[in-house]
């Protein structure tokens, strides 16, 4: 049997690499079926364990000897080649689809697969920080332009060598992130939190902004040509998998020790932040993901339990609520919808919100940072509705784990912009297609996180009168009806959003039918 799939080893190389993983996967379950062993025999499964490491080996093996290897014709004139990088990818992808393909199986065939792989696994690390060296030395950075991943290797054939080989050398690194990802989702605790926490403490310690910077600037001072554009496009690759995997490691907290939960909240702040910014279709979805999960599984890394406490407040903007506010004003500015929203308005909610103090100022300003980022995400009518949608998810996600909507600091400072950014985007309807999830988001933030009626008096009395007073298109003398329109009879989620909308409606058909009167009057006058 190993003969004969040594053999087939031997013969696939001459196939495209989706054919070699497909291939050589059907190999291994000849060898390991998802059953594993059908007995308890110790002697059966010894054997069963030797014949599959004897299988593995030629891919262990070349991954185990990588860094020397990269190391070594990294020395030489010419530096390291695209061949040996596009091997290292080839290795890393095709390993990468046994964790996969056993992923969902019993721990005795799992055991089998992790004593084969064992000996590559301090290679992982080493491999991925000289990828991604390689890679920062070189101007590779995203763009905004798709690409399927069916055709990432293969669109660098027209580059040169060095750049053909960063090329790889990203490809590479994303391979590599792809088989952590899956080692972890395969194997998790038995794989050990220090494999994790070093690939976490790699990235820190790496800045890939440089490069990528650069990279932008030259992009806007001169027209890409073909091979520049197709590596910016792979470095989306690269940069969604590094999102993938920190969003994992930070979401299982063994894996994620608390003393690198602050310095990674930086690292995706000021390091990914303003890469995503190139690609933000692609990556702010990711990105949010993970701010997500930093606070949501790590809460207490930013305020600890024993600071809750109940209080009636009354909000007053604080200085984060004034950027905020005066980036909605700006917005507003902009838009077709409204215009001034913010002018002169100031919260005046008084609910029971939960009183918690930060753990340190550094953490409150993660925090708030963390929370800008989401309210941009909303506030941005040039995102596709999918990364939109994916905002209002983590609003969600974070007022369900953590009560964020009734979180004092976020009730003073954040709610009334969060508020006025999801009217906004009702009223210009930005969005259709995400009205209902954007009515449902703002009865959380008002109504429900207002403490029932509380809630429905400040949304009626005060947010959607000042919020119509501004309102563009709308009469003097329509906008007392339009208020007096809107049934207060709010007894749950459901009713609040079916009078809503029917309030949304009514003023956007007021603004046609005014500005189909004033065109056709000044049509008249002329």
């Amino acid at each position: 049997m190993i003969q004969l799939l040594t053999d087939a080893y031997r013969l696939v190389n001459n196939h495209p690499l989706q054919t070699q993983e497909k291939v050589i996967q059907s190999m291994s379950l000849l060898l390991l079926p998802n059953a594993g062993p059908q007995s308890a025999d110790p002697d059966e499964e010894k054997v069963l364990t030797a014949a599959y490491t004897q299988f593995a080996a030629p891919l262990v093996t070349a991954l185990k000897n990588s860094p020397a290897q990269l190391q070594e014709q990294g020395g030489k004139e010419g530096g390291v080649g695209p061949e040996r990088m596009m091997s290292l990818a080839k290795v890393a992808r095709l390993l990468r689809g046994f964790c996969v393909l056993y992923t969902q199986t019993p721990k005795r065939v799992k055991s089998v697969l992790y004593v084969a792989l064992l000996p590559c696994l301090p290679s992982l690390l080493p491999c991925l920080e000289l990828c991604l060296q390689y890679v920062s030395t070189s101007s590779l950075f995203p763009t905004s332009s798709p690409v399927s991943h069916n055709t990432m290797m293969g669109v660098v054939r027209t580059c040169g060598r060095q750049a053909k080989t960063a090329c790889y050398a990203a490809c590479a690194a994303q391979m590599l992130l792809g088989l952590l990802l899956a080692l972890h989702a395969c194997f998790g605790k038995e794989l050990g939190a220090s494999l994790m926490t070093d690939a976490v403490q790699l990235f820190l310690r790496l800045d890939l902004s440089c490069s990528l910077a650069a990279g932008q600037q030259q992009q806007q001072q001169q027209q890409q040509s073909q091979p520049s554009r197709q590596r910016y496009q792979i470095s989306v690759f690269l940069l969604s998998a590094l999102l993938r995997l920190l969003t994992q490691i930070s979401a299982d907290r063994p894996s994620c020790p608390p003393h690198i939960v602050i310095p990674t909240s930086h690292f995706a702040l000021d390091k990914l932040l303003p890469l995503v910014r190139s690609a933000p279709a692609d990556l702010l979805p990711l990105l949010l993901r993970l701010l997500c999960s930093l606070l949501s599984d790590h809460w207490k890394e930013f305020m600890p339990p024993s600071s809750s406490s109940s209080s009636s407040s009354s909000s007053s903007n604080g200085p984060l609520g004034e950027i905020l506010l005066r980036r909605q004003l700006e917005a507003n500015h902009t838009s077709n919808g409204t215009a001034g929203l913010v002018a002169g308005i100031s919260s005046s909610t008084s609910s029971i919100t939960t009183k918690q103090e930060f753990v340190s100022p550094e953490t409150q300003s993660l925090f708030e940072r963390m929370l800008l980022v989401i309210f941009e995400s909303l506030q941005d009518t040039t995102l596709p509705p999918d990364t939109v949608r994916s905002a209002i998810e983590v609003l969600q996600q974070l007022n369900r784990q953590m009560g964020l909507f009734r979180l004092e600091h976020f009730r003073d400072r954040m709610c009334l912009p969060y508020a006025m950014t999801v009217l906004q985007l009702l009223l210009s309807r930005a969005h259709p297609s995400l009205n209902d999830e954007l009515l449902a988001l703002l009865y959380d933030l008002s109504v429900d996180a207002g403490d029932g009626e509380k809630g429905v008096s400040w949304t009626f009395d005060s947010l959607l009168p000042q919020v119509l007073s501004k309102t563009e298109g709308v009469p003097d003398e329509m906008r007392a009806n339009l208020l007096a329109s809107i049934s207060r009879d709010i007894k749950d989620g459901p009713s609040f959003v079916k009078h809503m909308a029917a309030f949304v409606g009514d003023v956007c058909y007021m603004q046609m039918v005014c500005r189909e009167s004033t065109e056709w009057n000044n049509g008249s006058n002329a």
